[in-house]
């Protein structure tokens, strides 16, 4: 803190000083950024919250590049603290909002987008965001409702309604409405005519509508999609993004189309996914085998009508089943059948990554 001839402080000066260092690191950090040297921006970005504590911006920027450095938590918290000091920064509050929602925390990302200032306009992607957490929280009419909203939205563009057609179809076809996802699907696919992801779930659910007419023409999409996939390798990132090929199991029994299809999407998996290191054999256990399982189809679905009897057949004496769920409590019979086999049953659809 500066002080005059008398000794006595000058808050006013020793306030500037502390701004103009705030600057100074600030300035310093987005040069850093901008080069891609994210640790050192952290660095001087960091400089300029402790002497600016009250400034928005540098803890906006701080956040920013420890998301690129995935310090997910500290980029969190900065990006709270941006946002608690500006509530009408929809800026911020779209990237706390992402950041929860990436961390399968969609209740905390909706209470978030809630605290926007009212007086704030919210754009396309501020709608987007309510509606993927309110899908991921099964509030489907509600997810709807905000997607609509965000194709309605003045600032939408042709690529943002891509995007929200498709997850708008994803949250109709979960509820099994089978021919409002397939019109979606369907609408991307007149937008773009290269998105294999829109013509591999119209076709999808089309077949679930039993729409057999419309199958077959969503089947010769399909076709053409592929057809352009296969011919031009440079347009396979763009068009497998989201993809989910196990849909292609349904449409067609060609050995050849589906191995190419389950590499081709093990090539992009956004997680390397390499061999697992050989193991020594376990020693045999003293007391029971425990059997571990993951699913996200512990509930009315195929994978469980086949499995059910052979967990019934499991001998409790020997083994302890533990069951790991990621997937909806329907409350239907089978999903009790296949409860009442486990010794243990763990619900971990909400929690975070």
């Amino acid at each position: 803190m500066h002080t005059g001839s008398s000794g006595i402080a000058h808050p006013e000066r020793a306030g500037k000083a502390a701004r103009q260092r705030a600057d100074k690191a600030w300035r310093l950090g987005v040069q850093y950024a901008k080069r891609g040297q994210h640790h050192e921006a952290v660095c001087q970005f960091g400089i300029a919250c402790k002497e600016a504590p009250a400034e928005s911006l540098y803890w906006i920027n701080l956040s920013s590049s420890q998301q690129k450095l995935a310090l997910h938590e500290p980029a969190r918290q900065s990006a709270r603290q941006a946002f608690d000091l500006d509530r009408g920064n929809i800026m911020v509050c779209r990237m706390l909002a992402e950041m929860l929602r990436a961390q399968n925390q969609p209740e905390e990302s909706l209470q978030v987008l809630g605290q926007l200032d009212a007086a704030t306009a919210r754009d396309v992607e501020w709608h987007r965001l309510q509606g993927q957490a309110l899908h991921k929280l099964r509030r489907a009419e509600e997810a709807i409702l905000s997607f609509l909203n965000a194709i309605s939205a003045p600032d939408c563009t042709a690529k943002q309604r891509v995007l929200i057609m498709m997850e708008m179809g994803l949250v109709l076809l979960s509820q099994q409405l089978y021919t409002e996802a397939a019109t979606c699907f369907r609408t991307v696919l007149d937008i773009d005519s290269r998105s294999l992801g829109a013509a591999l779930y119209a076709a999808h659910c089309s077949a679930w509508a039993c729409d057999w007419p419309d199958q077959e023409l969503d089947l010769q999409r399909l076709s053409a999609c592929i057809g352009l996939l296969r011919d031009d390798p440079a347009q396979e990132r763009l068009m497998l993004s989201g993809i989910n090929p196990f849909c292609l199991i349904t449409l067609t029994d060609d050995p050849a189309l589906l191995r190419w299809a389950a590499e081709l999407a093990i090539r992009f998996e956004p997680v390397p996914i390499a061999p697992a290191d050989q193991r020594p054999a376990l020693a045999k256990p003293a007391g029971k085998i425990r059997i571990g399982l993951l699913s996200a189809d512990f509930h009315h679905h195929a994978t469980s009508m086949l499995l059910v009897e052979t967990l019934e057949s499991i001998r409790k004496d020997q083994f302890e089943l533990i069951l790991y769920s990621t997937g909806p409590d329907d409350q239907s019979p089978l999903r009790k059948r296949i409860l009442n086999c486990a010794d243990r049953f763990h619900e971990i659809s909400a929690r975070s990554d």
